[in-house]
């Protein structure tokens, strides 16, 4: 069990409401994250159950002491303290954070604090503050909306307890990657190398954040989530013209939406070949158009394109030859399925 993990009886101040020596008030104090590096925001919660229905739910201060971390809990926000507390136990949680002010270890010592008395002590551990994270994250390099994109995450963790993958998922402009691990096996005093490739939704082009949730689940099922760190994202419009047979032809399509509308340019979906590629119009999940060159020069001197559409829109598809500028262009008027392309004559210049 990790030294950050503490499980501890004590036998109770008698300012708690009178409750026995026996009652356990503190079952345990959990520090996240298990590997804090400077910059990072740690959090800790205090769990147990309390001899009194006036439980821990406040934290009324944090304070840093070079080495010492003294967290202050209470049952109210400010003084005066409750006047009325049942004597029923009850099972509370009570959770902070603190940003630590320089790498090492810090000890952590929680008080009950509570005018007219003076605070008490409830329980104490310690944590280790790395200056540098052991785990790093990792995008790919250039993001589109029609490049599917991943993220790896990777670093070091203690042994036996490597985190799993949790899902993705988007809310509002966030990407939040979320990671799984139990400490019962936990060896922190053995480190061992991980990493974990996500593989990221569709993204519109903009800015987002890309961040990343560490997630301790217990035996009985317990979550404890700790948000990592967070790094900006940027996704730039998607591609508008790709080339096929080795460069050789620049491919694009344009769109009109809706009567009236301008023609706008269709984006490049990541799907494709040497020979061949797709367009979409509105999102890289609805692929509208395919397109095919190939090269016949040794049966007809020539070099072919075909295309395929799966819409009724008005759209427009420009095959361009690089090397002698040579371009056709391919139309369809809207309002009928699209006939298929099948230009066996389209380009000459075989021989250049």
């Amino acid at each position: 069990m990790l030294a950050a993990v503490l499980y501890c009886g004590l036998a109770l101040h008698p300012n708690l409401g009178g409750a026995t020596a026996s009652a356990q008030a503190v079952d345990s104090l959990l520090v996240r994250p298990i590997n804090p590096a400077l910059g990072e925001r740690v959090a800790v919660w205090l769990r147990g159950v309390w001899p009194t229905s006036c439980t821990p739910r406040f934290t009324r201060a944090v304070e840093q002491r070079g080495g010492e971390i003294l967290i202050y809990v209470s049952a109210s926000a400010h003084d005066p303290p409750p006047s009325a507390c049942t004597l029923v136990q009850t099972p509370y949680v009570v959770e902070t954070t603190f940003e630590p002010e320089a790498a090492g270890w810090y000890d952590l010592e929680i008080y009950w604090v509570d005018s007219p008395f003076l605070p008490s002590l409830l329980t104490r551990g310690d944590v280790y503050v790395q200056q540098t994270p052991s785990v790093l994250l990792r995008p790919s390099a250039e993001l589109s909306p029609s490049d599917p994109a991943r993220a790896l995450l990777f670093g070091t963790w203690p042994a036996g307890c490597a985190p799993r993958a949790g899902g993705v998922r988007t809310v509002s402009d966030r990407v939040v990657l979320r990671t799984v691990f139990d400490d019962s096996r936990c060896e922190p005093s053995q480190q061992q190398p991980f990493a974990l490739l996500f593989d990221l939704p569709a993204l519109d082009a903009g800015p987002w954040d890309l961040a990343w949730i560490d997630d301790l689940v217990d035996g009985d099922g317990v979550s404890s989530p700790v948000e990592r760190f967070s790094l900006p994202l940027s996704v730039a419009p998607g591609r508008v013209e790709t080339h096929l047979l080795d460069g050789a032809f620049e491919v694009r399509a344009a769109v009109r939406l809706a009567e009236g509308a301008p023609m706008r340019p269709a984006r490049v979906a990541s799907t494709g070949s040497e020979q061949s590629a797709f367009f979409y119009f509105l999102g890289p999940e609805n692929l509208e158009i395919q397109v095919k060159v190939l090269d016949g020069c040794s049966l007809n001197g020539h070099f072919w394109v075909f295309g395929a559409a799966n819409s009724d829109l008005e759209f427009s598809l420009r095959v361009r030859q690089v090397a002698t500028g040579a371009e056709r262009v391919y139309e369809h008027s809207g309002g009928s399925p699209a006939h298929a392309i099948n230009d066996t004559t389209a380009f000459t210049g075989c021989g250049g």
